[in-house]
């Protein structure tokens, strides 16, 4: 009996790892400075312009499930730089559809490192914690060889994204 491996990266965040298939990874690029104005939530960054589209640059360390509209203060919008090395660019995989109505077909994660390239086989990750009640924003914590990786609830984080010009004014200060 043949065990099937599923390729995936793990991507350093700033606070955490998360661990997603290699299918919803678009591109990893250099860290950029997004476009961005005062009064935006603290878990988004700005707006990237990415080969011509618009797209959300998200810290998700910075979303809180219960806190998730709270304004970032003008000092948390200055992050520092040199810390943000890489840029993930995570796209629509085939399992979250759009119902037609969202404006962006990605969204942008900030990385501290290079992510890794795992091929994962059932018998290779191990859950270490259950969230997707207490944490809209993660499904389970596993183990994959030595690396704790956090599993992203992907349809939860586009919920979330694909509000975002609905629920916010500034939005066309950026992106014009």
């Amino acid at each position: 009996m043949t065990t099937e491996v599923l390729p995936c990266l793990l991507l350093p965040l700033q606070e955490k790892n998360i661990l997603l298939p290699s299918s919803a990874i678009a591109e990893i690029i250099p860290y950029e400075k997004p476009k961005t104005t005062p009064d935006i939530p603290k878990w988004l960054l700005g707006i990237l312009n990415w080969r011509g589209i618009n797209i959300p640059l998200v810290l998700l360390e910075k979303i809180e499930s219960h806190l998730v509209w709270n304004m970032q203060t003008s000092e948390d919008a200055m992050e520092d730089p040199t810390r943000k090395h890489h840029i993930a660019i995570l796209n629509r995989t085939y399992k979250i559809q759009s119902d037609g109505n969202n404006q962006y077909p990605f969204f942008s994660v900030v990385l501290k490192n290079v992510p890794k390239l795992y091929r994962i086989s059932s018998e290779g990750v191990k859950m270490v914690n259950q969230y997707s009640e207490t944490d809209s924003r993660f499904i389970m914590e596993v183990k994959v060889q030595n690396d704790y990786a956090f599993i992203p609830d992907l349809s939860s984080l586009w919920k979330m994204i694909d509000a975002l010009p609905s629920r916010l004014q500034w939005f066309r200060q950026i992106v014009l």
